[in-house]
């Protein structure tokens, strides 16, 4: 299971996470976008709205969101979960007209490994862009 914690929301509502199922599969089908949170402060908010915004219109998809309404519902599970550090992901089913916001599992570095730095690989990856007809 994707979601964690004790809470998630569905269309607003606070649901209990026992009650959580997770997104089809389908890659055209869900648009998402995750959320870093410190000190209780979701980082960046209207960045990812506005990019959730635009990949709303790149599927051809009306984005009938309010951007203070989103807020809320991040600051509704924010307290509901009582999240000091952490990311939040919502998603949205074009499909079923859904949208779940809920708190994923996250790992940042410690400050040593910033003031020491990390073991890392060069990897050739190319990422396929899906288009739609």
């Amino acid at each position: 299971m994707e979601a964690i914690l004790d809470y998630y929301l569905e269309d607003g509502h606070l649901e209990s996470i026992k009650n959580y199922t997770a997104d089809s599969v389908e890659r055209d089908r869900i648009i998402y976008e995750v959320i870093r949170v410190i000190d209780r402060v979701p980082l960046f908010y209207e960045d990812h709205i506005k990019r959730l915004e635009s990949s709303f219109r790149l599927m051809d998809k009306n984005f009938s969101y309010k951007y203070d309404k989103i807020k809320d519902y991040l600051i509704s599970l924010i307290e509901g979960n009582n999240i000091d550090f952490g990311n939040i992901k919502l998603t949205f089913d074009i499909k079923t007209d859904t949208m779940k916001v809920f708190s994923i599992k996250h790992s940042y570095p410690s400050d040593d490994l910033y003031k020491s730095g990390v073991n890392t690989i060069l990897y050739h990856g190319e990422r396929k862009i899906l288009m739609l007809k």
